[in-house]
């Protein structure tokens, strides 16, 4: 898919949230779906790295610990920007 047309077609999702929901939480919606994506794409990366075995496990595995951590952090940040949203 070129580069437009996936930039279309989020514009298009985020109108369709919008209808529905007020802009931010509808943006939050959309981000919130770019996040899951590539948390799905980077455990196959991960699971396919673990399954190389030697160094590349180990990389894994502080790979893991890495984004535990930021997940942590983006997950408190989402819930207070959430929280935010719905009291505006």
């Amino acid at each position: 898919m070129p580069f437009w047309a996936s930039g279309a077609a989020s514009a298009t999702v985020l109108r369709i949230l919008e209808t529905s929901l007020p802009r931010k939480l509808a943006a939050a919606g959309l981000t919130a779906g770019y996040f899951t994506g590539a948390a799905v794409l980077g455990a196959v990366g991960l699971q396919q790295l673990r399954e190389a075995g030697g160094s590349s496990q180990l990389l894994a595995e502080e790979i893991q610990e890495a984004i535990s951590g930021t997940v942590t952090r983006i997950r408190r940040a989402g819930a207070a920007a959430a929280r935010d949203v719905h009291s505006d």
